[in-house]
């Protein structure tokens, strides 16, 4: 049995941008699929973070990771994970644990899902 989400093309639409996703993969050739990984790699310890900065009410920690996910994502043509990404830093910036807390699921799920669309397409 597939792990791997299953996506329709309007989810893809609102969910991934491709063209974002396709110009790196142009511009780093044969080394692509090892960056795909390692940017996985390097999201899911931004989720780990946000939810130790969450738990421990350190706003610094949850502003600056969530920023850095934001930015990255979009790079990599996850638009749902950078805008998730985006909310969660203003929670941070805003001291706002309780609206991050509530979004955190939402924002790990996605971080998830976008890996695996991301690996399906290397």
């Amino acid at each position: 049995m597939e792990d791997k989400p299953k996506f329709t093309k309007e989810i893809e639409d609102d969910f991934f941008d491709p063209t974002a996703f396709n110009k790196l993969s142009s511009l780093f050739g044969d080394n692509f699929p090892e960056l795909v990984k390692k940017h996985n790699d390097s999201a899911q310890e931004n989720i780990e973070r946000i939810n130790k900065a969450i738990t421990n009410n350190d706003r610094e920690v949850l502003e600056r990771t969530a920023h850095s996910m934001k930015g990255v994502s979009a790079q990599f043509g996850g638009i749902r994970l950078s805008h998730l990404a985006e909310n969660m830093e203003k929670f941070g910036a805003e001291g706002d644990f309780k609206s991050a807390q509530k979004l955190y699921p939402s924002l790990k799920k996605t971080q998830q899902e976008t890996a695996a669309l991301m690996l399906k397409k290397i």
